[in-house]
């Protein structure tokens, strides 16, 4: 869904960008399943890499505080914070899974 009703963001997160990069990485084949998948660090790495090429840090989903106006906006009722939240906790992983590696 990219009617971007929840733009813009207070916090300047591209909520459209974020939720449409996670399903290009569905449809693309680089999103990454269970952390014991034994292709999940190929394409976790994959994932985070375009993820940091395509959104900037500031319009990343780690700066969204849950504040809830996206919600109202939404015509589809998409639980917008629970989605970022998902991707932030991916995200986290993944670069402290590359720390680790380095």
């Amino acid at each position: 869904m990219d009617c971007g009703n929840c733009m813009p963001c207070e916090y300047g997160i591209d909520i459209p960008g974020n939720l449409l990069f996670v399903g290009d990485a569905l449809k693309g084949g680089y999103m990454p399943g269970l952390l014991s998948d034994t292709d999940f660090k190929p394409k976790g790495s994959v994932f985070l890499a375009r993820y940091e090429a395509v959104l900037s840090d500031p319009e990343q989903s780690q700066h969204c505080i849950s504040c809830g106006a996206c919600l109202e906006t939404c015509p589809v009722g998409i639980d917008i914070p629970a989605a970022l939240s998902r991707i932030t906790v991916l995200t986290d992983l993944l670069r402290n899974l590359r720390c680790i590696e380095s």
